[in-house]
């Protein structure tokens, strides 16, 4: 696997390995002012959705979907899947029978390789949740309508977020009050078209994971301060973004190892949404393996990837590799790498 090309199972693997938890400190300001309170119970569950998946014991079957258009084409992606947590902040995430698009034996089973290599990445990342309060209160308009809907068997109250900000999408949540678990979600554009769903059809509370091979991290995270010299640390300095999508702020840095390689991961949010700056420093063996490929690109080697909603802009300059992740545009995203190269 060329590090110079990361595709999506080490990108997973290399966001996978710790949480973007909610104890994490920003500079979100003051809390409450755009909550649409419903009923009192609303501001105490959303204090537990944060914490919520690692905390609390529970197994599940759910339905996974993303819609999402390249280029002229609309891209469909339907299945289930499995998920145990053991309250303790291990779990597991096992994929099942994919409705759509069509796979061959061969195709689907190519596919749940991949999607188990990428559970840390799904299990932390990939679904709506509220991952600072104070911060999404700052960027979000959160309506309850008041309304509850019963979701595998829990009875949940509905919440819908709206961005301050111009956004081309908002989300409803069906959030399980007792446990802050979200049990079921729509990320929908402002047409009312569907982005993706993640919803539960089967919920076990306190479910018993002693069987099971639930995880937590690969490798050990070490933090570090991005604004002070990285150089014994990290073996390079590191490079925080200065431009950052609309909302965002900077939630923490950390540092992991992949294969004897030290990479820097810088983690940005809006409370709800992430963004992901990487940076490494690349081996002569690697830069020497890229350098037929990308010579006629000039010294700055600039890629952009898309994976379904999330966009992957990458970097590489001499030794040095920066890559960018996010659900944001191309062009804010791009913004925010450029922001951070030397």
């Amino acid at each position: 696997m060329s590090l110079l090309r990361l595709d999506a199972v080490l990108l997973a693997a290399l966001l996978g390995f710790s949480s973007c938890g909610p104890g994490a400190s920003t500079d979100a300001g003051t809390p409450g002012s755009n909550f649409a309170v419903g009923h009192a119970a609303a501001p105490r569950f959303l204090e537990r959705i944060p914490d919520a998946p690692s905390a609390i014991a529970y197994h599940g079957r759910r339905r996974v979907s993303s819609n999402w258009i390249v280029g002229n084409e609309t891209k469909i992606l339907d299945y289930v899947e499995e998920v145990w947590s053991d309250g303790l902040g291990k779990f597991l995430i096992l994929p099942g029978a994919v409705s759509s698009p069509a796979m061959s034996a061969q195709q689907a089973q190519f596919f749940a390789l991949l999607q188990e290599k990428r559970d840390g990445f799904f299990f932390r990342h990939r679904d709506f949740r509220v991952r600072d309060v104070a911060l999404c209160l700052q960027n979000y308009a959160i309506t309850d309508t008041g309304t509850t809907r019963r979701v595998a068997g829990r009875e949940c109250t509905v919440l819908e977020l709206r961005r301050n900000a111009p956004s081309e999408s908002w989300y409803r949540a069906a959030i399980d009050p007792e446990t802050g678990l979200v049990m079921s979600f729509e990320e929908l554009t402002t047409s009312g078209r569907t982005l993706s769903r993640v919803e539960f059809e089967e919920f076990t509370l306190n479910a018993d994971t002693s069987n099971v091979a639930v995880h937590g991290d690969v490798y050990p995270a070490a933090p570090f301060d991005p604004s002070v010299d990285t150089m014994t640390q990290l073996g390079f300095q590191a490079r925080p973004a200065r431009s950052l999508p609309a909302g965002y702020r900077f939630v923490k840095a950390d540092s992991v190892s992949e294969n004897g390689q030290t990479w820097a991961r810088l983690f940005y949010g809006d409370g709800v949404d992430q963004a992901f700056l990487l940076e490494t420093q690349l081996t002569p063996a690697q830069v020497q393996s890229d350098t037929a490929r990308a010579s006629k690109l000039g010294t700055r080697v600039l890629r952009v990837f898309h994976m379904g909603p999330w966009t992957m802009v990458e970097c590489r300059i001499g030794a040095r590799l920066f890559v960018a992740v996010a659900k944001v545009e191309e062009s804010a995203l791009q913004d925010m790498l450029k922001s951070a190269l030397p």
